[in-house]
């Protein structure tokens, strides 16, 4: 494999540094360097962390200022703090962008590039997974985690900063929702289809804005992994209505408004088989897990206001615990099963040998 290069980014709240450390250190494969890309006000932090958990690597340090303007959903944010990272990173490394809130299976992405004969040379595709890889919208890929040659992901993230800011988006949006008398299904706004439409025009790439060409596109230009194929974890509270932290990142399956006003989306992720026709059986137990957490909890209230009595609430939350208590045990019940029926069988055989001596 080409040297490997981990571009960790984000602001020092919220870090789980410990945990990315622990996933390289058990990494069969070796990171010629790791890039950190901090904010200056952050600089201590960082550098008490660097030295507890990184100090045995190459660490290259990154430091950039904040932005007046963060940008609608934070885009000028990472674009500033992902440029800067890919800047001190030779072009033909292989790189990981990682969120430094969130945390994969270094191992588990190796073994899923050789299972699936990832080829290195001429490859313009990049790698992401099923978390927030959107179906109901348009040529959205993930932006949360993403792995592909450097001078790709350069291409990536050529988008140059947003003049407008969050306000300017919303109002757009808002103006767009009228005129389309509430018909308007999804957020055409959003940092991953403007990072992906502009990758798109600097391949040549004729914009159609269907859903056949979007899917085209990724089909070109994405290589997509589910989640748990690399046990993506994320210190957030995304997996509703469990409140634990660094948990797998489910892929999402329910309705939400980005903000008030906005389209009411019917948000689906788009999983690994449908784009390359792979699906197993862990694939098919976290997707019913998943579907059936989203059933109990299917939208984003906040936005669409609606609202739950606290007893209802806490009745789903016992529910669903319960439910995925009883659908995480199944497969192990199953086995029991399975393997108490082959022992009497063995038994039973030993049994006869024994009688026809």
């Amino acid at each position: 494999m080409d040297k490997i290069s981990l571009l960790i980014h984000g602001p020092h709240s919220d870090n789980i540094l410990d945990k990315i450390s622990s996933s390289i250190k058990e990494s069969r494969h070796e990171f010629s360097e790791i890039v950190i890309v901090m904010y200056e006000d952050d600089k201590d932090l960082y550098e008490e962390d660097i030295n507890k958990l990184f100090s045995s690597f190459n660490v290259k340090k990154v430091f950039i200022k904040d932005l007046v303007n963060p940008g609608f959903a934070n885009i000028n944010r990472q674009l500033n703090a992902v440029k800067a990272g890919l800047s001190v990173i030779d072009d033909g490394n292989f790189v990981i962008k990682l969120r430094n809130d969130q945390c994969i299976n270094f191992n588990k992405l190796f073994k899923c590039i050789e299972k699936y004969n990832w080829s290195f040379e001429n490859n313009k595709k990049i790698i992401t997974t099923c978390c927030y890889t959107r179906k109901d919208r348009l040529y959205h890929p993930s932006d949360m985690f993403l792995a592909g040659k450097s001078e790709i992901l350069k291409e990536y993230y050529s988008l140059p900063l947003y003049d407008k800011t969050e306000l300017n988006v919303i109002m757009e949006v808002r103006e767009l929702v009228e005129k389309s008398n509430n018909t308007l299904k999804y957020n055409p706004f959003s940092p991953e289809s403007e990072l992906f439409r502009n990758f798109l025009i600097n391949q040549k790439w004729e914009i159609k804005e269907s859903k056949e060409d979007s899917y085209k596109a990724f089909c070109e230009y994405i290589y997509l992994l589910n989640s748990w194929d690399i046990t993506l974890i994320w210190k957030k509270k995304r997996n509703y209505p469990f409140k634990k932290e660094n948990q797998i990142v489910l892929p999402h399956f329910f309705k939400l408004a980005p903000f008030p006003g906005g389209p009411v989306e019917k948000a689906a992720c788009i999983l690994r088989h449908q784009i390359h026709g792979r699906k197993n059986l862990l694939d098919s137990y976290y997707i019913f897990k998943s579907r059936l957490i989203w059933k109990f909890w299917s939208c984003n209230e906040d936005n669409i206001n609606r609202k739950y009595k606290k007893s209802v609430l806490k009745l789903k939350y016992k529910s669903i615990r319960l439910l995925c208590f009883v659908i995480g045990i199944l497969p192990y019940l199953l086995v029991n099963r399975i393997e108490t029926k082959l022992k009497n069988k063995i038994n039973s055989i030993k049994h006869k040998i024994t009688l026809l001596r």
